[in-house]
């Protein structure tokens, strides 16, 4: 079994970052902004905290969120 702990700051509800740690021994890094109403975007980066002698580069992730609720309501008015 395994758990994960993330924390985050919004700041004016235009932008954002955080941080996580999982028990698998690995760090996350997050940065995000609100494009407009309805899209985000996000970046993340994960590591394996400590030091290993196997090369670790960690992985990249790039999301666009796109907020779909409401969507038809709001075009029949």
């Amino acid at each position: 079994a395994s758990a994960t702990a993330n924390l985050s700051f919004e700041i004016r509800d235009y932008f954002w970052f955080g941080a996580g740690y999982a028990t698998y021994k690995a760090a996350s890094l997050t940065v995000g902004a609100h494009l407009s109403t309805r899209m985000r975007f996000a970046y993340a980066y994960e590591m394996l905290a400590g030091f290993s002698k196997v090369a670790n580069i960690g992985s990249h992730e790039v999301c666009l969120l796109i907020k779909l609720d409401n969507l038809a309501r709001n075009k029949s008015k």
